[in-house]
């Protein structure tokens, strides 16, 4: 029980820092296999789209973390009380947001269903890429509200 904790807790962290080992591997042997001739069109579309899902998944870290880019000079030169209702509306905002590009990603994903179209080398139906949208989506939801709303709410109801 205490390791699927941490495994939760840490889930972007861990999938994040394996999709850059994958990037790290397999770009050194891109460089490698070029010097030999052989082809790697595989290996560099899997960097690829490694590279945009560790993106997707550092969004999501970024709002466990609170570390993402805000105009911290406006909530710098305000009181606290004033400070934290900013915050407040600007991580319901981004929340709302978040669940608002799940929803919509949806029906785009369906109709790539639909459609079946596949990547160029490895034939992976795009709507399995895709539907990696919404998934982080969600998931950057529910840090947004576990760390940025709920925790400033409690902070807020204390003080």
């Amino acid at each position: 029980m205490k390791r699927i904790k941490w495994f939760v807790d840490h889930f972007e962290e861990v999938i994040s820092a394996l999709l850059l080992f994958v990037i790290f591997i397999l770009l050194g042997l891109t460089i490698l296999f070029r010097l030999f001739g052989i082809s790697t069109t595989e290996m560099q579309e899997i960097t690829q789209y490694s590279f945009v899902l560790s993106i997707f998944f550092g969004i999501s870290y970024a709002a466990k973390t609170n570390e993402h880019i805000r105009a911290d000079i406006v909530l710098s030169n305000v009181s606290e009380k004033v400070r934290n209702w900013l915050l407040l509306f600007g991580n319901v905002i981004w929340f709302a947001f978040t669940l608002g590009l799940a929803w919509y990603s949806l029906p785009f994903i369906e109709n790539m269903m639909k459609f079946v179209q596949k990547t160029p080398f490895l034939e992976i139906p795009f709507w399995v890429l895709y539907s990696f949208v919404p998934f982080t989506a969600v998931l950057t939801a529910i840090r947004i509200f576990q760390t940025n709303i709920w925790g400033l709410w409690k902070e807020m109801r204390k003080g």
